[in-house]
């Protein structure tokens, strides 16, 4: 069982030993005996602009930036690699660009993600609880990966 506590206004403080610190509402970073080991910055208008991951007997820190256009998050950055949203014209995200390929999302009436796939519309990752022989309705000459993996959206 876990063990979380809160401050008074409801930021959850600890974790199992693990500290989240906070500046309001804003996560600050994570870490253990007061230090920090995931930090997190933002700008004026509160959106997360960077994330610095650096466990001890790390060297070199992994920096994330994240880039925003009109308050939507159009892209994030670490080290080499690139991450691009793709939205359409209402402003709902239809997938992203991975280091110049692209990946779309396959979404059910509710607006869940069930599965990612790649140009040529072949699955590469499967989410959530959708049936197998529905998966295969959906797409029938899809390469299917070996694993359904979780998908975060």
């Amino acid at each position: 069982m876990s063990t979380i506590q809160s401050d008074e206004i409801g930021n959850i403080t600890e974790v199992d030993g693990i500290e989240l610190f906070w500046n309001g509402r804003q996560l600050q970073g994570l870490g253990e005996n007061g230090t920090p080991y995931i930090r997190y910055e933002y700008n004026i208008d509160g959106q997360r602009t960077k994330k610095i991951l650096q466990y001890p007997g790390m060297d070199t820190p992994i920096t994330t930036e994240y880039f925003y256009n009109s308050g939507m998050l159009m892209g994030q950055k670490t080290g080499d690699d690139v991450l691009q949203f793709m939205y359409d014209e209402s402003g709902d995200i239809f997938g992203f660009i991975y280091n110049g390929d692209a990946y779309y999302y396959l979404k059910n009436a509710q607006n869940d993600v069930w599965a990612v796939t790649n140009a040529d519309g072949q699955a590469v990752v499967l989410c959530g609880s959708m049936p197998l022989k529905q998966i295969k309705r959906e797409l029938p000459k899809a390469t299917l990966p070996q694993k359904e993996k979780p998908c975060i959206h």
